[in-house]
């Protein structure tokens, strides 16, 4: 069932003007006002300014991960927390080097648990955290694998109220690299192992938070074929929407499960 709201990420978002004022490091990228978005030490100052001058947040990642897209996360999330204000406890699939997801949520006020399969990743997403004190309200978990069930503890698993995740997808040849080339988001070194397609990540994922009866479980995804065919791994007990996000000249797509009474 595809929702007919439609969500912009450039709304509530920064442009590059307002970033340049602020964000000085920027600058040395910029040239009459403009930026070289295809350009991945350009593409990382931008966001770094935008995530600074919505939340006040600090964010380091190495070089050759990918580049989250701040506007984009952001959008993803603040529909969540609209949709579902009472709910407080969230779970972050496959948090990256940057554990944006899980920083911003905590911005709001939210608990979260994260999990990362890669040891660096999960090295700098804890130092981000650390960065920005907000220990207190994230947690990162080793998942070594594992999806839900081998990662967090029965206990953990009955306070989850809302599953977040953005799996990457990547070429057949390359398993574990999002991209051969180095411009723009496309960072070479993927933050989450998630099969040959993302799909093998995707049903694991619905199939265990349905299991475990998540109130609500999402996941957002860059093609509509793949937001439809994650709808059917849904259990019956879920209604499931799709939500299109305008991302620049593209789409992406937000799955949402909700549990039924």
């Amino acid at each position: 069932m595809t929702n007919n709201e439609f969500l912009d990420a450039s709304l509530g978002c920064k442009t590059i003007k307002e970033c340049l004022e602020v964000w000085e490091p920027l600058n040395s990228y910029a040239t009459d006002g403009k930026l070289e978005l295809g350009n991945p030490h350009a593409l990382l100052e931008y966001n770094k300014a935008i995530l600074y001058l919505l939340y006040k947040l600090k964010l380091i990642i190495p070089f050759g991960n990918l580049v989250p897209s701040v506007c984009v996360r952001n959008t993803y999330l603040a529909y969540l927390i609209k949709k579902f204000p009472d709910y407080n406890t969230y779970l972050d699939l496959g948090t990256g080097a940057s554990a944006l997801l899980a920083l911003i949520l905590a911005k709001q006020g939210k608990q979260v648990i994260a999990t990362e399969i890669d040891q660096q990743s999960l090295n700098f997403g804890n130092n981000n955290i650390k960065l920005n004190k907000l220990e207190s309200q994230i947690t990162i978990l080793a998942s070594q694998g594992g999806i839900i069930e081998s990662v967090l503890t029965p206990e953990q698993i009955s306070k989850i109220q809302v599953a977040v995740t953005y799996p990457p997808f990547y070429p057949n040849d390359r398993p574990g690299y999002t991209s051969k080339k180095k411009r723009g988001f496309k960072g070479t070194n993927s933050e989450l192992f998630s099969g040959d397609d993302g799909m093998e990540f995707i049903r694991k994922y619905i199939r265990e938070g349905c299991k475990h009866r998540i109130p609500v479980v999402t996941l957002m995804v860059h093609k509509s074929f793949i937001a439809n065919d994650s709808v059917n791994l849904f259990g019956s007990n879920y209604s499931v929407d799709i939500v299109s996000v305008k991302a620049g000249n593209r789409k992406r797509f937000v799955v949402i499960g909700e549990l039924m009474p």
